[in-house]
């Protein structure tokens, strides 16, 4: 019977592996595909409105301004396609992808919002292998909190730590701008944004902190690790 049963999880383990190598040349082959079909085009409709610009510098300004904001949407697109074929590709399932994905979206929105951001991770980060929905939520949830200061703080300076544990992964994010006293935020710092990094963050048994002030903002995302979804599904 023990030959058997050992036979059994023999069998029961290849054919998980056969699965997961099955979804990791899926998910490979669907970032291929959006990259190379509608990333390519996007990039394309951006590169035309900027060309179209030049000689209408002149013209009415509706006609300007519609192909500026051609040429917005199209980067926005562009930008959004690119985090697709980022987020499906099996080899970006890391905690040092994740970092280094993060670190790409503060210099962008720096340098767009005028802001001073500054990324603090340790010298050395573990070799974590991150579930891709874990990673998904928690570069999702990271993207909104940052994003939300840069809009809506009204501060000039943003700083991101990240840190972990034996047990958990943390996500710490500190401006310096227009802070709260009142028990809840004001509606331009919550609504769907909050609400949903909540969402994402609880979907793996996750937590997010804020305390705010008249000097700042801090918001902290605790997820724990293993993320307890994975646990779930093993």
């Amino acid at each position: 019977p023990l030959v058997g049963d050992d036979r059994h999880v023999g069998d029961s383990r290849r054919i998980e592996r056969a699965r997961n190598e099955s979804v990791a040349d899926e998910r490979a082959r669907i970032s291929r595909d959006l990259h190379d079909g509608v990333g390519s085009l996007l990039s394309v409709l951006a590169a035309d409105a900027r060309r179209a610009q030049a000689p209408l510098d002149n013209q009415p300004v509706p006609v300007t301004e519609t192909l500026r904001r051609i040429e917005r949407t199209a980067g926005q697109l562009t930008e959004g396609m690119s985090e697709i074929v980022w987020l499906n590709q099996p080899g970006n399932d890391t905690l040092e992808c994740l970092v280094d994905r993060l670190s790409d979206h503060v210099a962008e929105l720096a340098s767009a919002g005028g802001f001073r951001c500054r990324l603090h991770v340790p010298p050395s980060l573990p070799v974590l292998a991150l579930p891709n929905p874990f990673r998904r939520d928690l570069y999702f949830a990271a993207k909104e909190v940052l994003t939300n200061a840069l809009r809506h703080s009204g501060g000039t300076q943003l700083e991101m730590h990240l840190g972990w544990t034996a047990d958990a992964l943390n996500l710490d994010f500190q401006d310096n701008g227009r802070g709260w006293t009142s028990p809840e935020p004001p509606p331009s710092r919550s609504g769907n944004g909050l609400n949903n990094v909540r969402e994402r963050l609880h979907r793996h048994g996750g937590t997010v902190r804020i305390a705010s002030g008249l000097g700042g903002t801090r918001i902290t995302l605790n997820a724990p690790w293993p993320p307890r979804s994975s646990q779930a599904r093993s």
